[in-house]
């Protein structure tokens, strides 16, 4: 609701600047729309913890063991849990039949769905350390598998055209294919390398999963605002594409870091949860080491 509120309005007044006097005529037209734009994400993730909920008491009972242990099986092959994208595939191409769309609703069960399925992939997996360690071990199995799908990605967008000859809808379910395999496999990719190579936590990395949430749901306004007069340099597209990188991510990192941080209020209308339970939280995890130690 904030973002939508106070973070939201600032793009469409950049995207749209001529029908607006100022910034502060754009949010008394814009702020109380409730336009989700690049936060749409979050609504995602309330239903799928929502439903995260009966999901793992189901993975708890009898029959979501026996699914864990099917899982595990397949885990086993070199090339088990990558066969799984055959599963995401049908569920993708085939919601996309009926529901063609790409627009992030969450009754847009084509999308929604789609990063549900990840959603509940990654805790079946987490579930389970076998699954996990085959994950680990068959990293570079599954690098391979995204080479390969990445490579299958540029061929297929770089393609010749090819309309005269492929209906429009046999086109789409070859793009999301390729996108799909795309997906899976650097998702796997991803998780192997990162558990294999990364078996401590820094102290650093606290912090930015403390601050990712805000930097979210400031990034897209801050790049739009910073674009629109970029745009306007007398410069190349590469100087204009590194500048905005860079000056975005440094505009975040410092909002994030010198506003959102430190100050209650802010802690509180970006998602953060106060500094005595973050300090407890962190006294906790220092006693638990020290007496592990």
């Amino acid at each position: 609701m904030v973002g939508m509120v106070l973070i939201v309005p600032p793009q469409n007044y950049f995207e749209n600047i001529n029908d607006y006097k100022s910034i502060i005529d754009a949010y008394q037209h814009l702020s109380l729309t409730f336009e989700s734009n690049h936060l749409w994400f979050i609504e995602f993730l309330i239903v799928f913890m929502l439903l995260a909920v009966p999901f793992k008491s189901g993975l708890d009972s009898q029959v979501g063991k026996a699914f864990i242990i099917r899982l595990e099986r397949l885990a086993l092959f070199k090339h088990g849990l990558f066969s799984l994208v055959l599963v995401v595939l049908l569920l993708r191409c085939g919601l996309k039949l009926l529901m063609p769309a790409q627009d992030n609703s969450i009754d847009n069960l084509s999308v929604s769905l789609f990063f549900l399925l990840f959603f509940m992939a990654g805790m079946c997996f987490m579930s389970s350390p076998k699954i996990w360690q085959s994950v680990t071990n068959n990293r570079s199995i599954n690098l391979k598998w995204f080479i390969f799908s990445t490579v299958l990605f540029y061929g297929y967008y770089f393609k010749p055209d090819i309309s005269e000859y492929v209906p429009l809808a046999v086109r789409w379910q070859l793009w999301w294919l390729v996108c799909t395999l795309v997906s899976w496999s650097g998702l796997l990719v991803l998780v192997g390398y990162a558990s294999a190579f990364f078996k401590q936590t820094p102290k650093w990395l606290h912090t930015a999963n403390e601050l990712i949430y805000p930097f979210y749901i400031l990034h897209q306004t801050v790049i739009v605002a910073l674009a629109f007069y970029i745009v306007q340099w007398d410069a190349s597209i590469a100087v204009k594409s590194m500048s905005l990188l860079l000056g975005a991510s440094l505009v975040c990192i410092l909002l994030c870091y010198f506003v959102v941080k430190p100050i209650g209020i802010f802690r509180y209308l970006f998602g953060l949860k106060s500094k005595r339970v973050v300090y407890k939280s962190l006294s906790q995890q220092g006693a638990a080491s020290d007496a592990s130690v």
